[in-house]
């Protein structure tokens, strides 16, 4: 399962001590709407294999959004998180 972390650009700098740094890459930015929908980056979808009409789940961790493409608990996702910490 893929991670999809939205980054509150205020914390930014927090990733200076963030252990996965290597792992992050930019790969577009979307707009909410006024209906409040979010596009995802047809790269973002390409490079994390999300097809056209899929659900993302959202989390709220720390001062991070995150999208997952397979709905979990939060215990699993905190697990989850915790091991590509460790990485």
């Amino acid at each position: 399962m893929r991670i999809i972390r939205f980054i509150n650009p205020f914390t930014f700098n927090m990733l200076d001590n963030y252990p996965m740094k290597e792992s992050i890459r930019f790969i577009g930015k979307a707009k909410i709407s006024k209906q409040g929908q979010v596009t995802l980056p047809t790269e973002a979808r390409d490079s994390l294999g999300i097809p056209v009409e899929s659900d993302i789940y959202w989390y709220e961790v720390d001062d991070f959004l995150v999208a997952v493409k397979d709905l979990m608990s939060q215990n699993d996702l905190a697990d989850k998180l915790a091991k590509k910490r460790r990485v």
